[in-house]
């Protein structure tokens, strides 16, 4: 059985590292994501486009307000920290952006308006310059990090 890493906090990845064998990289990488250590923040936004606009890939843009939004607490629950969902990420190669709405921020309230954001929890697929490729509103507790994985690859 392999030994697990001392950075190994969420409860699956033990049991991740040992069935796959993860090296260190990988499982490091997936330990972050599932942290939100991966994630830019609302003040990050120009950074995860320019790194998208660089390296030609999406960003998974979530608008979040999980300290009131029940729907919004289920998916960074359900989903943002699942292994599944980790795993996709990493496979996708998304560049992850997280905005939270819990409270008014002026950054946070300029982007809502940019993207016509009307409820929480929207996901939006970011093309790398910036233009909106494509959204998910809302969430139904329960559903589970595969649907809605699938559901966001649908997007144009």
């Amino acid at each position: 059985m392999a030994k697990s890493v001392k950075f190994v906090q969420h409860p699956d990845l033990v049991k991740i590292s040992d069935k796959y064998r993860l090296n260190k990289t990988a499982l490091k990488s997936l330990h972050d994501i599932l942290c939100h250590r991966h994630w830019y923040q609302t003040e990050g936004f120009d950074d995860a486009l320019a790194v998208a606009s660089t390296n030609d890939l999406y960003v998974l843009a979530a608008f979040v307000a999980p300290s009131w939004c029940g729907p919004c607490a289920c998916l960074e629950r359900e989903v943002f920290e699942s292994c599944i969902f980790g795993f996709w990420a990493l496979n996708s190669g998304l560049i992850l952006l997280r905005i939270d709405m819990s409270s008014s921020n002026p950054a946070g309230d300029a982007l809502e308006d940019r993207y016509e954001i009307h409820g929480y929890p929207t996901v939006l697929k970011l093309n790398p310059d910036g233009s909106e490729g494509g959204r998910i509103v809302g969430y139904a507790c329960g559903s589970g990090p595969g649907d809605w994985t699938d559901q966001f690859d649908a997007l144009a």
